[in-house]
């Protein structure tokens, strides 16, 4: 499943793109998957996808995936909560 995931998400498909990246985190479907969720997280946030914001967010903490930077995390917290609070009070 992951594959198709990752087909649609290379196309642009933000949801697809956020649950190729879960996948790779959670290292389903082999050795070696836990290595490029980054980079799926990066493509879904960078078409506004608020978990991916919250993931990428957490990648950078934590140093998974990607060198520590708790700018960069603080950045993409950031953009995940903005992007709730205006989904919230929108309603």
């Amino acid at each position: 499943m992951h594959l198709e995931y990752e087909a649609a998400g290379a196309k642009g498909h933000a949801e697809a793109a956020y649950r190729a990246g879960q996948h790779h985190a959670e290292g389903n479907g082999g050795e070696g998957l836990q290595v490029g969720h980054p980079l799926w997280f990066y493509m879904a946030a960078q078409r506004g996808h608020v978990g991916a914001h919250a993931r990428l967010g957490m990648c950078y903490l934590k140093g998974t995936g990607v060198q520590r930077d708790l700018l960069a995390a603080a950045h993409w917290f950031g953009k995940a909560a903005v992007k709730t609070i205006a989904t919230h009070t929108s309603r």
